[in-house]
């Protein structure tokens, strides 16, 4: 009855292991995008970049693109990034002015795992215009059949490695018993290969054909290939008892290999510095649970019946290894724990800390059980073997659990994997390239409005995408828009990596600007032209009834607002209307007319003639192409200045 309780207790701690919950086990996360999410651009982009946090598996990627109607736009194949392994880039078709939503999908090279997302970004428009993503599929959940595929791996190898190590080392002749469990422990293994590679195979959404040329497909071979040879091991074993423990020790070290390779297709070998040390840590790890735990369980069965020297022997032995295979179960978890989890707040506020402290608490548990054996049980094993039989199966019972911890981790994304969130993207992003096509430059604005802003300068060689580095970098502002604002130049200071930035008020009004970037090098100094428009934050208000215009709203620094909306005349002809308000809700009484422009990105601004409708209400008449425009209008007066903006569809 006891014997039966044992076995209950093992099954139990297997049944818990598989219900456990777990949330996202997608590990190829997106760390950042060109261009970002919510990024305005003011020059369409010739290809979308995505990088992750680990390898993606190139031809099991997908990347989609959406403009501002919700349709599918034709894209070329994504391809490697030179230089980085875990980005891809996917060149993308001439863009019109809008709002854009791309969508991803990949699997990770690494473990296997698929993970999914959308963002947005826009082109001389707000990116909050772009398509809805919500119904695009996200990362989705962790896999049962992957996390009970990954659970009969790791008993199944645990047990044959320990069952080749009693049977063939610790035993003078190996027990039939073991041999037994051995055959057993090898079909668990070749049935959780199985599992697991079904699991990943649906995960990728692609075929079985498609499925295993991918890295993850050849990792999952090269299990199967090792299994397949311990499973030669255990035949040769079984033929010639002669060669009876040789035959047995190669199926180990077959499993050991098949260990081996299990860990070098999941966390530890993630891009990141020193990944071949993970990996070594990691099997270490695994193949000395197998040695501790796979062969206690061997040795029960290997000591059935009463106590006698073969026995006494066999159990000393295996207590002398398994001290040494506790001790690098401790030492390897603690290293690998600490890598992947990163911090003591993630330990107990994420569910891989959770799941880290629950398998410690079952690692403990063993220990202080082991322990009671070698000190007390194993002393009188040749007397009495009853008390190391109940102790031992309680360790296995806990060992079961801490096996399904350890499944349930390698489905788990470790905090230390998590990307920081990046902040808000800046105000306004424009890029192009000088007339020679020798360097691209990315100018980054933060925040895009008028007054003090960041300017970020990123230089790149044109074919290489190399860093450039250059002994001057500088900006020179030119407004686009009617009114008469002086030009001024921005010195820029180095910051390593073909990246350029300083702090400066030159963006003095509101309204399209024209940026050229000069890059001096020592042989050569070109010229990069840039537009960009200040951020457009009007709040707009839909219209209460038909045919009625939608008005955008701006407030102004001293509670006052400008209003903006736009007529449609017919045809090409529109009626631009902008109103200034003060803060006591009245129109402001202008001085003068105020200025008032019409501009899209890559064609030059329109200063409109402004029409004096009321005191601080006037419109301006306008011939527009059909696309995306945005309008500035800026007045003064008694009460100060005002400007505001409004973007609309023509």
């Amino acid at each position: 009855m006891r014997h039966r309780r044992g076995w209950a207790a093992i099954w139990a701690g297997v049944a818990l292991a598989l219900v456990l919950p777990a949330p996202a086990g997608a590990h190829a996360l997106l760390v950042e995008s060109d261009p970002a999410d919510g990024a305005r651009l003011t020059e369409a982009p010739e290809q979308v970049v995505l990088r992750f946090t680990e390898a993606p598996e190139l031809s099991l990627t997908d990347v989609g693109l959406l403009d501002t109607s919700g349709a599918q736009l034709e894209l070329g194949d994504p391809q490697a990034s030179p230089g980085d392994p875990a980005a891809v880039r996917v060149p993308v078709p001439g863009l019109e002015q809008g709002a854009y939503t791309v969508t991803w999908r990949t699997v990770s090279r690494v473990d296997g795992h698929p993970s999914g997302g959308a963002f947005a970004f826009g082109i001389g428009v707000s990116p909050a215009a772009a398509p809805s993503a919500a119904d695009i599929p996200a990362t989705p959940p962790a896999s049962p059949l992957e996390m009970a595929g990954r659970l009969i791996v790791f008993l199944g190898l645990g047990l044959l490695l320990g069952a080749a190590w009693v049977g063939g080392l610790a035993f003078p002749e190996t027990p039939g018993g073991i041999r037994r469990l051995a055959g057993w422990a090898w079909a668990a293994s070749a049935v959780g290969v199985v599992v697991l590679g079904i699991a990943q195979q649906r995960s990728s959404g692609a075929g079985f054909g498609d499925f295993l040329p991918t890295t993850v497909g050849r990792a999952l071979l090269y299990r199967a290939g090792a299994v397949s040879l311990a499973g030669t091991g255990l035949l040769a074993a079984a033929r010639w008892p002669a060669s009876r423990r040789r035959a047995l020790l190669l199926a180990g070290v077959a499993a050991g290999g098949a260990m081996l390779a299990h860990v070098a297709a999941g966390h530890a070998a993630a891009r990141g510095d020193l990944a071949w040390a993970k990996v070594v840590a990691q099997w270490v790890h695994f193949a000395a649970a197998g040695v501790w735990l796979g062969g206690l369980a061997a040795l029960l069965v290997g000591i059935r019946g009463g106590p006698d020297e073969v026995k006494t022997r066999a159990i000393r032995r295996f207590s002398f290894v398994a001290a040494f295979a506790l001790a690098a179960v401790v030492v390897t978890g603690v290293i690998r724990s600490v890598n992947e989890v990163g911090s003591w707040g993630a330990l107990f506020s994420s569910g891989y800390g959770i799941a880290v402290l629950v398998k410690a608490a079952l690692i403990l548990g063993l220990a202080g059980l082991g322990a009671v054996n070698r000190y007390r049980n194993v002393p009188r094993a040749g007397n009495s073997l009853q008390g190391l039989r109940r102790i031992s199966r309680g360790e296995l019972a806990l060992a079961v659990g801490a096996i399904g911890a350890a499944a349930v981790l390698a489905t788990l994304v470790p905090p230390a994997q998590v990307p920081v969130a990046a902040g808000p993207p800046p105000g306004v992003v424009t890029q192009g390239s000088d007339f020679a096509t020798s360097v691209r430059a990315r100018l980054e604005v933060d925040p895009g409005v008028p007054g003090p802003n960041l300017f970020a300068l990123s230089v790149t060689d044109y074919d290489s995408g190399e860093p450039v580095s250059a002994q001057r970098v500088a900006l020179s502002f030119s407004f686009l828009g009617g009114a008469q604002v002086a030009g001024s130049t921005l010195e820029l200071a180095p910051e390593g990596d073909g990246r350029y930035a300083a702090e400066g008020a030159n963006i003095s009004i509101g309204g399209p600007w024209q940026v050229t970037a000069l890059v001096q090098r020592a042989t050569d100094a070109t010229e990069v032209p840039l537009e960009l428009a200040t951020v457009c934050s009007a709040l707009r208000i839909e219209a209460a009834r038909p045919n009625e215009p939608t008005v955008s709203v701006v407030d102004t620094p001293d509670g006052g607002s400008v209003e903006g909306y736009l007529i449609h005349l017919g045809g090409p002809r529109y009626e631009v209307h902008f109103t200034f308000i003060g803060p006591d809700a009245k129109e402001v009484p202008v001085d003068g007319l105020p200025t008032i422009t019409a501009w899209r990105p890559g064609a030059p601004a329109m200063t409109l003639e402004p029409i004096p409708l009321t005191r601080g209400h006037f419109l301006a008449e306008a011939s527009l192409e059909a696309g995306g425009w945005r309008f500035d209008g800026s007045a003064r007066s008694d009460q100060g200045s005002y400007s505001g903006c409004f973007e609309e569809q023509t």
